[in-house]
């Protein structure tokens, strides 16, 4: 053994390696060339010092191959994969022209090769070294020009061929399949927030991307071979829902649905699933698509959402309960007030002295506004318990125009406006809510005699149309304060008073009243306004109810 150690470490490991007879390269991890043997350097025609010392594609440069003969191209992607990989590659033939053996021509000739990259690794399993094979088979690929010219060829001389020409297109294919992969592979990998399975026809996962781990716990070794039952509960499994899922796709192209799932560890979450049937090119089923949301988070945040909304909602039906019943019951007390107080203005009783008369009119006024407050807050409890009640009817648009502006002409009177009525002679018939419609114009017309000062109240009947729809229009105008551009958003809200109107008596519920009414009817109030000019409300009634 000591004997042969010695001869070993005698050797001339350079000699060998140049004396090879067939055509090698030794290339550094970089792709340096560090050695050549003889027979690469004959049929390549180079000299050693061209090629020893040198990067590969330095020698062999990529730039003078055209797009059907990539072999600079090819052979780039075989080292990478060896380096990248640490195992051999063998490349199908490769076309690569050189330049012409002639020296005074610059022409090249067309070559074909047959290439083998092999690593050499170090202790650590590292690439210390590439082993670059080449056998040139220009010969056997000409032999189709041999064949198409009609000269005899030897039958292994066609078989080479066949086998030459089938490689390839072998390794054609396996490139585009290897990119295929690859772009699937990035694509899958980067979904990370998704659980990507490929599950065969019968629903047993084949693949999945690393964001199944993440979501559903289990590595990727512990699911694939598996039914995707598995991230089902048990309930869902006994109505065999995972099957359904499948048919529901195959039946209708694709199914999605929402649901609670189980990890590895037996938590739940909240999934969103969407399963896709994949065929082949001939229309064959081979297996299917699954992918998986974690939502569990959003469907917590809805949950919270559903419940304080409904807790909301029985807490208003509870206020709405109790306004109702102090309404009925404050009404009562101050009805007799109102009716008492009239007697006494009216001297039924007795002469009032002026100061008697003073006061208790103020007493009616206090007892008035507080029992139109009242009658508001009851009209908002029956509109947020939704129990508005619509008693329809028909009757002339003109003849309630006309009613309300009688009885609210005093309060034009006492401010000295005027109360215009400018409706057409033509009597319009509809049918809707007389008491809502009549409540509606009070409040309307009521709010512009109070926040008018001088000029007056016009109020006109027409049409428009307002998304697609026609309407009747019973506009009301007047020349009063306006509304400020800033308060255009809140003048419709409940308890909303501008800091123009605070100073004026008022409980900020006519307008919100007036919106929601007019929205039993189907209709709905606009307005315009400009500050220190006027504002213009407009009460719109569909006109399907006119006749």
């Amino acid at each position: 053994m000591k004997k042969e150690s010695v001869l070993t470490e005698n050797l001339d490991y350079c000699a060998i390696f140049r004396s090879a007879p067939d055509s090698y390269l030794l290339l550094s991890p970089t792709l340096m060339i560090l050695e050549a043997s003889d027979a690469y350097i004959k049929s390549t025609m180079l000299t050693r010092e061209k090629v020893i010392g040198h990067g590969l594609f330095e020698i062999f440069p990529d730039v003078i191959q055209d797009e059907l003969n990539p072999g600079a191209k090819n052979l780039r992607a075989s080292l990478e994969r060896v380096l990248k990989n640490k195992i051999p590659d063998a490349m199908a033939v490769q076309r690569y022209d050189i330049r012409s053996s002639n020296a005074i021509d610059d022409k090249f000739e067309e070559r074909y090769w047959s290439p083998v990259n092999s690593p050499v690794l170090d202790e650590n399993g590292e690439v210390q070294y590439i082993i670059h094979r080449v056998d040139d088979v220009t010969s056997y690929v000409k032999s189709e020009g041999i064949l198409a010219l009609g000269t005899k060829v030897q039958p292994h001389e066609k078989i080479q061929f066949e086998i030459i020409r089938r490689a390839q297109e072998l390794q054609a294919v396996n490139e585009r399949l290897r990119q295929s992969e690859e772009r699937l592979r990035l694509l899958t990998e980067g979904a990370k927030d998704c659980a990507l399975f490929v599950l065969d026809t019968n629903g047993f996962v084949t693949t999945c991307n690393g964001g199944a781990g993440k979501i559903n716990g289990y590595a990727y070794n512990e699911i694939v071979g598996k039914h995707f039952s598995i991230l089902y509960s048990k309930n869902d499994i006994e109505m065999n829902h995972p099957r359904f899922e499948l048919d529901m796709a195959l039946a209708q192209g694709r199914y999605e649905e929402e649901g609670w799932r189980v990890r590895k560890d037996g938590s739940q979450f909240w999934a969103n699933v969407i399963i896709t049937p994949v065929y082949n090119e001939k229309n064959v089923l081979i297996g299917f698509c699954k992918i998986s949301r974690d939502l569990t988070e959003r469907k917590l945040y809805e949950d919270e959402l559903r419940s304080a909304k409904e807790k909301a909602e029985k807490a208003s039906l509870t206020k709405s309960s109790f306004l109702a019943s102090m309404s009925h019951e404050l009404r009562t007390p101050l009805n007799s007030i109102i009716g008492f107080t009239g007697i006494l203005l009216m001297g039924l009783p007795g002469a009032l002295t002026t100061d008697q008369n003073k006061h208790l009119k103020i007493v009616q006024h206090s007892a008035k506004h507080l029992l139109a407050m009242i009658n508001d807050l009851l009209d908002i409890a029956k509109i947020e318990a939704n129990k508005v009640n619509l008693n329809t009817e028909s009757f002339f648009i003109t003849e309630i125009i006309s009613e309300v502006l009688a009885s609210l002409k005093s309060q034009a009177d006492e401010k000295s406006l005027l109360l215009i009525n400018n409706t057409p002679d033509t009597k319009v018939l509809i049918n809707t809510d007389k008491r809502i419609l009549s409540q509606i114009l009070i409040n309307v017309v009521t709010n512009a005699i109070k926040y008018t000062e001088k000029g007056g109240v016009y109020i006109t009947v027409g049409e428009c149309i307002e998304n697609n729809k026609s309407f009747i229009a019973i506009n009301v105008k007047d020349t009063g304060i306006g509304i400020s551009p800033e308060s255009t958003d809140t003048i419709f809200n409940a308890f909303e008073r501008t800091d123009a109107v605070k100073k004026i008596e008022g409980t900020g519920l006519g307008l919100y009243l007036s919106q929601k009414l007019a929205g039993f009817l189907q209709g709905m109030i606009k307005f315009e306004s400009e500050l220190h000019v006027g504002s213009s409300f407009t009460i719109l009634l569909p006109k399907e109810s006119v006749f």
